[in-house]
Order: C-alpha cells, then sequence, then structure tokens
C-alpha cells in the first residue's frame, strides 16, 4: 500500500510519525510519502518537503503568501500524483489539508483525516468539504465523534495521541523530584515566537528570582531566542517539551497543543496569546466556544487563566503566576478530571490497523 502524509505544524508532525511508524509495523512492504517535519522524517517515511517551507499562521500571513502558497499547493498536487499513493492521511493544518482533500477525492483517492479541524468551534462552513471529499475523520476528543456523526461524516475515537506519547516517554534520570523551575512555552511558529518573546522577555526581567526554562523548537532560527539568552537564569531546551516540564512547577504556555500536553504533565499553567488585530478580530467573531485552551474548552469551563492579546503582558503574567503557585490543588484536580475524559489505550497503534486495513 503507498501513503502520502501531510503534517503543516510541529504537533502534528510529531503524531503522524507515531502513526507512520506503526504503519510500517504492521506493513513493512507499504511505502509512505510525506509532507512534515523531522518527526515524519525519521519514522521512515520519505520526506518531500519540510513544513516550515509550507506552514503559515493567521489570516494576515495567509493573505502576504497566498501566491507562494498557491504554488506550494500545485507542488503538492504534482507530488501525490508521481507516488501513486493510494491513501491520503491528512493531520490537522485544515486550511492547506482540506483543498487537498477535494483533489484527491476527485482522483478517486481514499482520503482519511487524522486530528480533523475543530469545526465545533469555529469554521463550521467547511463542514460540507469535508463532508463531501474525506471519507473518515479519526478524531482525538471522546465528544468528536457524536458531533460529527450527527452531520453525515464517519468519525472514529481510538484515544489521545498526546497521553499517550506522555505515557510513553519514562522519566529520565536528571528529572528533579522537587521542580523548581518556570517553563516558558513561547510557541512553535516564527509567528508565534515573535509575538511572544518581547513579552517574555520584560516578564522575566521582572521576576529574576526564579529560574526559567524556555520550550524552545530547532524548526526556526536559534536567533529567535536571542533577547531570553541574555538571562543568567534562563535556559532554552530545544525540542523537548515533556522534560521541560517534568522539571517544572508551573508553565505560561502560549495557546496550542501544549496546553493540553501540560496539562497531562500535571503542571500548573497560565495560557497566553497574542496575533495581529486582524486574525484576532477574525476569530473573535466566527469562534463558537468561551475559551482557548484545550483544557478550558474540554472541561467546559475556566480552571486555567487566559491572557489574550492586550492582556498578555509583563504585569499581568507576574500577578497570575504568584495566584497560580498558591492555588496548584484546584488545577491538578481539574486535570485528573480531564484525563479521565480521554481514555483509549495505544490509539497510534489501533489506528494504523484501521487506516491499513483493506476495504
Amino acid at each position: 500500500m503507498k501513503y502520502f502524509v501531510i503534517a503543516g505544524e510541529r504537533s502534528g508532525d510529531l503524531h503522524a510519525a507515531k502513526l507512520v511508524e506503526e504503519i510500517i509495523q504492521i506493513d513493512s512492504e507499504s511505502e509512505i510519502f510525506a509532507w512534515g517535519g523531522d518527526h515524519l522524517a525519521d519514522s521512515g517515511a520519505n520526506l518531500l518537503r519540510h513544513y516550515k517551507e509550507f506552514s503559515v499562521m493567521g489570516l494576515s500571513q495567509v493573505i502576504k503568501k497566498l501566491f507562494v502558497l498557491k504554488r506550494i499547493f500545485n507542488e503538492c498536487k504534482k507530488q501525490i500524483i508521481a507516488s501513486k499513493a493510494e491513501r491520503i492521511i491528512l493531520v490537522d493544518f485544515p486550511g492547506f489539508n482540506l483543498r487537498i482533500a477535494k483533489f484527491a477525492k476527485n482522483r478517486n483517492l481514499d482520503v482519511y483525516y487524522y486530528i480533523p479541524p475543530k469545526l465545533w468551534a469555529w469554521g463550521a462552513w467547511r463542514l460540507a468539504t469535508l463532508k463531501k471529499y474525506v471519507d473518515e475523520v479519526v478524531v482525538i476528543f471522546p465528544f468528536e465523534v457524536d458531533w460529527y456523526k450527527k452531520r453525515g461524516v464517519r468519525a472514529e475515537y481510538f484515544g489521545n495521541p498526546s497521553v499517550e506519547m506522555i505515557e510513553d516517554r519514562p522519566k529520565s534520570d536528571h528529572q528533579e523530584d522537587n521542580q523548581t523551575t518556570i517553563a516558558l512555552f513561547p510557541g512553535s511558529r516564527e509567528q508565534e515566537l515573535k509575538s511572544s518573546i518581547p513579552i517574555f522577555e520584560e516578564f522575566i526581567a521582572m521576576d529574576n528570582a526564579e529560574n526559567f526554562n524556555v520550550a524552545g523548537v530547532s524548526n526556526v532560527s536559534s536567533d529567535i531566542y536571542e533577547p531570553l539568552k541574555r538571562f543568567e537564569n534562563v535556559e532554552i531546551v530545544y525540542d523537548s517539551s515533556i522534560s521541560t516540564l517534568r522539571n517544572s512547577k508551573a508553565a505560561i504556555v502560549t495557546s496550542g497543543t501544549a496546553t493540553l500536553e501540560t496539562a497531562l504533565v500535571g503542571v500548573p499553567q497560565i495560557v497566553c496569546y497574542r496575533t495581529s488585530l486582524l486574525t484576532y478580530l477574525a476569530a473573535k467573531y466566527l469562534l463558537n466556544v468561551k475559551y482557548i485552551s484545550l483544557v478550558n474548552i474540554l472541561l467546559k469551563r475556566e480552571l486555567v487563566c487566559e491572557l489574550l492579546q492586550s492582556e498578555f503582558n509583563a504585569k499581568r503574567l507576574s500577578a497570575e503566576l504568584s495566584r497560580v503557585l498558591n492555588d496548584t490543588g484546584t488545577i491538578l484536580s481539574g486535570y485528573a478530571e480531564l484525563k479521565s475524559l480521554l481514555s483509549g489505550k495505544n490509539p497510534s497503534v489501533r489506528i494504523a490497523q484501521h487506516i491499513s486495513k483493506e476495504r
């Protein structure tokens, strides 16, 4: 069987890589081509393009790179044809992947969407496209199965990959029993980093009594972290988010998958986010949920503090960090409730078995 996998950002690349490894275990003769990142490259897939070359975030960025994205999209179509792939596995990244789904289904290919767009939160207009061009979605939250099925989309849930990733990663010998650092997650994309790092720089200067570990990513230039390197109480830790969390007593996390990972590791957190005014206004108008963090969305209440746009500033971070450190019990109790919601054993193995079986 030949597959073509597309993941447009770091967390999707990580989960896609685990799935690819399991598919290869099931069928060593399978051929897997991919657009993604370093994890997919290491998984056994033939990586044709890295996501840092085609991933953009936010409405303003999409508009600026519209013509470049069109060229890249056409290149992807040509590579799908050249690969002679029989099944397409799309992972998150809906702006790009839903267009690929249409192209692939029009060529009579099997189309699976792993970690489909959160249409229950925003973007419900995309439902018609998903329903028409995707054979099946494999969701990562239990409630999504009923949501999609009620709208005529085939959906399956086998467990949450973030739970699997954390449970499969043993603690290393150097990790402390008494966590003393504050973890800072400024994001994984260049646009996020450029927004959050100046605020973190000001915050660190205010709270210089703490030690900070910054969760860095190697898919961007290390120069972007230069403003934080001048502090003696700061260490940049690259591509080791779980280890960074396990050594921390609290975390400040740019909204995204990292908020869920932080909760599953059991670290009290503050969620923050700042984007362009145009993107923020568009999101505010389109969102169907009250919260931006997966923790609060899944629990349907504000367990963790969310600081957005102008509220994401050094002064507020300092005040909220003090509050969080004095109320860890409430947050950890909520985390236990969250983890119980995300049942499912060995999801990557079961998803691989499901997608690879003969139809």
